[in-house]
């Protein structure tokens, strides 16, 4: 009912790949952050250079403990970033009364009867003049999606997607689960950037630990 129109002609859904770069973006940011914390700060937990027998008992518990934590996570992250750019967000469907009639009756008095809160300054029913059909309340033209979109919030780069009346939770998760793990990585990798201070280890390691534990760290702070 609130997908693409059914008799409108067929558009790639990713036709532009110029456009697809902030989303390699972000799966790259996931994907580095992600190699980091678990290569750098979770096998020095585990102890996977060593014997069984010579391993910190504590400190691996503690490693397993949050590399579980640390992917549930995750997979909850890359499922609503998935959903989210490849949910259509909704759109006007055809028919149904919804096509621009030019002799219809738009008066204010008519909008009121259908319930509608947002309408024009002079109180007739909105249409959008490039799709030719009337708007619901929330619903917006989007130039770069080329179509209305129900309950449009805003077109996302990231995701190459608008954010609109079916994929808004989708989005919304992506902030919370991106939240979630950026905050696993700052409080928990930090006990190994100080650990790469203290210890004789090649300055190459310290640095990635340090600008990882930056990165993620400004992330957190601007998500």
């Amino acid at each position: 009912m609130f997908g693409p129109p059914l008799n409108a002609p067929e558009r790639p859904r990713f036709g532009e790949l110029s456009k697809l770069l902030p989303v390699f973006i972000v799966a790259l940011t996931i994907f580095l952050l992600y190699s980091e914390y678990v290569i750098l700060h979770g096998f020095r937990l585990l102890q996977l250079d060593r014997p069984p027998s010579s391993r910190v008992e504590s400190l691996s518990n503690r490693g397993l403990q949050e590399m579980i934590t640390f992917h549930i996570v995750t997979v909850l992250l890359l499922y609503c970033f998935g959903r989210c750019v490849l949910t259509h967000p909704g759109s006007i469907p055809d028919g149904q009364g919804w096509e621009l009639q030019p002799d219809a009756d738009d008066t204010a008095e008519a909008t009121r009867d259908m319930g509608l809160i947002e309408t024009k300054h002079s109180g007739e029913r909105r249409h959008c003049k490039w799709c030719l059909k009337y708007k619901p309340d929330r619903c917006h033209h989007c130039r770069v999606c080329n179509m209305c979109i129900l309950r449009m919030d805003h077109h996302c780069p990231w995701v190459y997607n608008c954010i609109g009346f079916r994929n808004h939770k989708y989005f919304f998760l992506i902030l919370i689960y991106a939240a979630m793990d950026l905050a696993i990585i700052c409080v928990n990798m930090f006990d190994t950037v100080w650990w790469s201070t203290r210890t004789d280890v090649p300055l190459s390691l310290m640095f990635l630990l340090i600008s990882g534990e930056a990165f993620a760290t400004f992330l957190m702070v601007i998500t």
